[in-house]
């Protein structure tokens, strides 16, 4: 799981903990996930997906898939792992979070998770309404687990 550090990095682990049982129902061999965090300066865009590519490219042991929080990143990500001759897909399995335009192009098409945005921010101002009317005080966050659709793609 590749996120950024600060207080936002709490996404990453709730995702990583969210997939989990599915992870664990699998066939597949599991080793404890590990995050990998940009600084507080890169930005989740094309230059961050590139920086992180070069931090996993450097270790002893390069991990067979990576999950991008932001699928922008996986843009700089394809670049700079093809200049180091390892083929997404093959090598290295990539899946990244929501859709953008701009990654339909990519080669391999990327494996994604589709949030249903509408159903978020119909939720959200519930809670939101809720809380300003008065008729629901939390007294501490909300935490919800959605479920996303997984969009297939040769990447992952």
């Amino acid at each position: 799981m590749v996120d950024w550090d600060g207080l936002e990095n709490r996404c990453a682990c709730k995702r990583t903990v969210g997939s989990n049982p599915t992870l664990s129902a699998s066939s597949q061999k599991l080793v404890p996930p590990r995050t990998f965090s940009l600084g507080r300066g890169d930005p989740l865009i094309e230059a961050g997906g590139y920086r992180v590519a070069e931090k996993l490219l450097s270790l002893k042991r390069r991990p067979s898939a990576v999950v991008l929080v932001h699928e922008m990143m996986a843009i700089g990500f394809y670049q700079r792992t093809a200049e180091a001759g390892v083929r997404i897909g093959k090598d290295m399995a990539v899946i990244g979070f929501r859709d953008s335009p701009r990654c339909d192009h990519l080669s391999p098409s990327l494996t994604r998770f589709r949030p249903k945005i509408r159903d978020l921010g119909l939720r959200l101002g519930e809670v939101l309404l809720g809380e300003m009317a008065g008729r629901k005080k939390h007294g501490r966050p909300v935490c919800e687990i959605w479920p996303m659709e997984l969009v297939p793609g040769d990447s992952g």
